[in-house]
């Protein structure tokens, strides 16, 4: 392994570590091992998905491992690429909330969690690609223009959906925040997860991603409801990720 990838990946268990001290002392120990242990199954599960769909869809995968950790055939570095990710955008979001948008609620900081996550994985994807953790594998007709360094877009617009996700589910696992009856908060959180999967499926297979179409859709609506909703203060120890 060349010592500008151990580097990285070392820098990298660092970070995850002072995020997980910092989840503990502000959440206690029970609730950063909960949030932590779901950001590694569903960040691992989401690299699985990947596999899958591309091997399922007779397709290449989006990108190639160059030398990265692996753990049962997934790449360690981008699962915790996820993880910090989701943690550090979801903190700098509730910074932002609170700051300016005081009266907003739990919708409100998922939205903004992910338009922070576009600015924190462009430098993520741009470091990674220049240490050659991992290389894109798609045509340049696929790449976000005008940006400084290559990048597609199914990098640049997969983190913000994917970060959108996993914090949206944790939301639905912690909090009843579709609906006060268990049952139907369950079927929405179920059913918004499941049309997300269907539309990453499609966009193995077709030369277009309808996930940017629903993330969009998905964004709005998270603004809307963090606009017209009640406010919602979070309980100590027990709101979304680095909150």
């Amino acid at each position: 392994m060349k010592p500008e990838m151990l580097f990285f990946q070392v820098g990298a268990l660092v970070a995850l570590l002072l995020l997980f001290r910092y989840a503990w002392r502000l959440s206690g120990l029970r609730v950063a091992l909960l949030l932590f242990a779901y950001l590694f199954g569903v960040s691992v599960a989401r690299e699985r998905l990947v596999q899958f769909l591309c091997a399922f869809c007779n397709v290449p995968l989006p990108f190639r491992s160059n030398g990265a950790l692996r753990f049962a055939g997934v790449h360690l570095v981008v699962v915790g690429g996820w993880m910090f990710t989701t943690l550090v955008s979801w903190g700098i979001a509730r910074l932002i909330q609170q700051r300016n948008l005081p009266g907003t609620n739990r919708f409100m900081t998922l939205s903004l969690a992910a338009l922070v996550a576009t600015t924190i994985a462009y430098t993520v994807e741009v470091t990674g690609m220049r240490l050659h953790l991992w290389i894109w594998q798609q045509p340049k007709i696929f790449y976000v223009p005008g940006l400084p360094f290559d990048l597609p877009w199914d990098g640049f617009e997969g983190w913000s959906a994917t970060v959108f996700m996993i914090a949206g589910i944790w939301m639905a696992l912690t909090r009843k925040v579709f609906s006060p009856n268990p049952w139907r908060h369950a079927a929405i959180a179920v059913v918004l997860v499941a049309v997300w999967s269907v539309a990453d499926l499609a966009a193995q297979a077709l030369h277009f991603s309808p996930r940017k179409v629903l993330t969009v859709a998905y964004m709005l609506t998270a603004l809307y409801l963090g606009l017209r909703s009640p406010a919602q203060e979070p309980d100590a120890g027990a709101e979304a990720p680095a909150g």
